[in-house]
């Protein structure tokens, strides 16, 4: 039974600047912690699950999501502390302003969009690229490891295809800036609207590309939105404080780190290492 009234051990100041940190997103977009260190902000030591879910009731009252929810895993589990939005992002505005270091567009996810424009004959099976997918896989891992931002899905990059910036240029060209991703449903034998399924595609391939890709999920928001009368999915990748490591393209025993730069992904080699992390810290 969880308890209704205000247990002992919460402290309304603590808890009411645990919340303005979280929000701040000073350092992160939220905060990462375990139940433990978070209960130590209180000086207590053993929470019991009741305490867990009505915790996790009053942070959600202030809009702050934890996820893994409380009641999988352990209280050492790390967990994302982030900051919930009732408001439907504007996902058009957003995408107009381009690619940057918090954001980047990738035209499918796994359809091989230009082997099909070169190869009209080629078959389903020979359009399913490895190397479009550890592209994607790629830039989720460059936001977690830097200052998150948005992966697109469905979406070109149109910095070399249109001189203005207005709604008028977009629409014009809005069949080569928004694919979308009905490519990616048929390589995947879906229909395009099953939503569900392509999410449930995309974290099934997050668990197999990273090393602990459970953890990498929970770090990994993501929705779908109409452009120019054409479904994208929009990934919102958070910073963790963990790093994380994304396997090899060509060895499945071998996994790499890669940060975002600008608007580019690269990989951490062995002898750039320490000083990225005296830097990152």
């Amino acid at each position: 039974m969880v308890q209704s009234k205000i247990p002992d051990w919460f402290d309304q100041g603590i808890f009411l600047q645990f919340v303005l940190n979280v929000k701040d997103g000073t350092s992160l977009p939220g905060a990462e912690l375990s139940l433990i260190e978070f209960f130590d902000l209180f000086k207590y030591a053993k929470p019991k699950l009741t305490d867990l879910i009505w915790v996790e009731d009053r942070l959600f009252e202030q809009r702050i999501l934890v996820t893994p929810p409380v009641d999988e895993g352990d209280n050492l589990t790390k967990r994302l502390f982030k900051v919930t939005s009732k408001a439907t992002p504007d996902a058009f505005q957003e995408i107009r302003e381009g690619e940057s270091s918090r954001q980047e567009f990738k035209s499918s996810i796994n359809f091989d969009r230009k082997r099909a424009g070169n190869d009209p004959e080629a078959k389903k099976s020979d359009l399913a690229s490895n190397d479009v997918l550890f592209s994607a896989m790629k830039s989720i891992a460059g936001f977690i490891n830097s200052n998150g931002g948005l992966l697109w899905i469905g979406v070109s990059d149109f910095k070399s295809q249109l001189s203005g910036d207005s709604e008028a240029d977009f629409l014009s060209k809005s069949s080569e800036l928004f694919p979308g991703i009905s490519s990616d449903c048929a390589i995947w034998n879906l229909e395009d609207n099953d939503f569900d399924s392509f999410e449930l595609r995309v974290r099934n391939q997050i668990d197999s590309w990273f090393w602990n890709g459970s953890s990498v999920n929970h770090s990994v928001d993501i929705s779908f939105h109409e452009i120019c009368g054409v479904p994208v999915c929009r990934m919102e990748v958070y910073k963790r404080v963990e790093l994380v490591f994304l396997r090899d393209k060509h060895s499945k025993d071998r996994f790499n780190l890669w940060v975002r730069q600008g608007v580019r992904t690269l990989e951490i080699k062995i002898h750039e290492f320490e000083k990225y992390l005296e830097n990152r810290n």
